[in-house]
């Protein structure tokens, strides 16, 4: 554990480059072992107006990042199942961070299957 968690940030568009306002976004760990919703690297967060985001609180490691529809990341379908997490995957951007790093990463909206 750390003392001193990283911060994630960026924006989400659509494939024609413009901003998403209204996206989920999903953070977890690239260890399968840790895919849970309440695993302590899993973090959820959202965009605002102008298609940022900010997600605090990261311990450092190697993660995943998916932004999707808000639906389809409704608490109601996010389950405990690593089945959903490895459909995620396939969408998803990896990225590293570490102790009390500001890390910038903007993201395209998935298509939403999966």
């Amino acid at each position: 554990m750390t003392t001193r968690p990283a911060t994630l940030e960026g924006t989400v568009s659509d494939l024609s480059g413009k901003p998403v306002t209204d996206a989920g976004i999903l953070v977890f760990a690239d260890d399968k072992a840790l895919w849970r919703s309440n695993a302590t690297r899993t973090r959820r967060g959202s965009v605002d107006p102008t298609g940022k985001f900010r997600i605090a609180g990261l311990l450092p490691g190697r993660y995943y990042i998916v932004a999707a529809p808000r639906d389809r990341l409704n608490v109601s379908t996010f389950n405990q199942d690593a089945t959903f997490f490895d459909a995620l995957v396939k969408e998803a951007t990896t990225f590293v961070v570490g102790e009390d790093e500001q890390r910038q990463v903007d993201l395209k909206m998935t298509s939403g299957g999966g």
